[in-house]
């Protein structure tokens, strides 16, 4: 005789059958249910223009969930010195970039990050400004005296001035400025040498950054002053007036006279020379003004041939308008000179 069992399978002894397997356990066995991993969101970046102008970019892009906007960029690749954006949480991203260079090229990587956290940055990309056109440079001039020179040109838009200028075509080892935007400019180049030649460029740059150059110039210092002349013992001796000379101490300038002592021998044999370092003015509104000697020549000479000649700087100050004596001792005899 058989005996069948009859099991009643209710929805919870259904489930129970499913998880295990289709067999029933006893109720003192555990069954672990892992639930299925959650899904983390991801950040995209989509339809990144760039409109570019002279001086601006305007970056835009398009993200799937709101968040904020980014753009870093520099002018050397895979390196951003700068960066704007907004704090925003948007879709539509728009961010403008200001003050670029005309005529330069930008890497950039535009980035958004979600309020959560998530986050996201595109590959890096690159655009160049338009570049606009430098100022026209035009009718340059150069007015000189003995020891300085006023060099004037006109632009067609405002910017700044520079002249650079050396005693050398194409040489140009000097530097005078003026940072002010204007159109006709104006820079004073001082402590000329007399009588020297001068060859110079002009250039400006306007408030965007962009400069022009024009050709070389060249202008020539008047020769020296002579102030007074003394003939004596086989000896022509010169005192030549170089006008204003100016030094640069920090925020302040100091200004001088310069003069040079021309020696030449007129005789038939060489002569010994000497010339102590230091001479003495009087009068000048500073009493027994110490004047320092320098060598203009190539060399240190200790003697003149026969119709040779040498020179010696000297630098003084004094007030504008007063006059006074130059003493100075050559070969162990003393002269005096009239210095305005």
């Amino acid at each position: 005789m058989k005996t069948y069992l009859t099991l009643v399978v209710t929805p919870v002894t259904l489930a129970l059958l499913l998880l295990s397997g289709g067999c029933l356990k006893d109720s003192s066995e555990q069954s672990v249910i892992t639930p299925p991993p959650v899904q983390s969101p991801v950040l995209t970046l989509s339809n990144i223009t760039v409109t570019i102008g002279a001086t601006t970019a305007n970056v835009t892009w398009t993200t799937n969930m709101e968040s904020d906007s980014i753009v870093r960029y520099g002018t050397i690749s895979g390196k951003y010195t700068m960066s704007e954006g907004s704090r925003d949480y948007v879709i539509n991203h728009d961010v403008t970039l200001v003050n670029l260079l005309p005529g330069t090229t930008y890497y950039i990587k535009v980035g958004s990050v979600n309020p959560d956290g998530v986050a996201s940055q595109s590959r890096e990309f690159n655009f160049t400004t338009i570049p606009l056109p430098p100022p026209v440079i035009s009718d340059v001039s150069a007015s000189a005296t003995s020891t300085t020179a006023s060099i004037t040109w006109t632009t067609d838009i405002s910017s700044n001035s520079i002249v650079r200028y050396g005693t050398a075509p194409g040489t140009y080892n000097m530097s005078s400025e003026d940072r002010d935007y204007v159109t006709r400019h104006s820079v004073t180049l001082a402590n000329l040498l007399p009588g020297s030649t001068y060859f110079y460029k002009v250039g400006s740059t306007d408030p965007n950054g962009v400069f022009n150059e024009s050709g070389e110039f060249k202008f020539t210092a008047k020769p020296a002053k002579l102030m007074e002349k003394i003939v004596t013992d086989s000896l022509e001796i010169r005192l030549k007036d170089f006008g204003d000379y100016s030094v640069e101490r920090g925020e302040e300038i100091d200004y001088y006279s310069r003069a040079e002592i021309e020696i030449k021998n007129t005789g038939g044999t060489k002569i010994p020379l000497i010339i102590p370092s230091t001479a003495i003015v009087d009068n000048l509104g500073y009493q027994s003004d110490r004047v320092s000697i320098g060598v203009l020549d190539e060399f240190r000479q200790t003697e003149i041939f026969p119709g040779g000649k040498i020179t010696r700087a000297l630098y003084y100050e004094k007030i504008k308008g007063s006059s006074g004596t130059l003493y100075i001792t050559i070969n162990s005899k003393p002269y005096q000179f009239h210095v305005t």
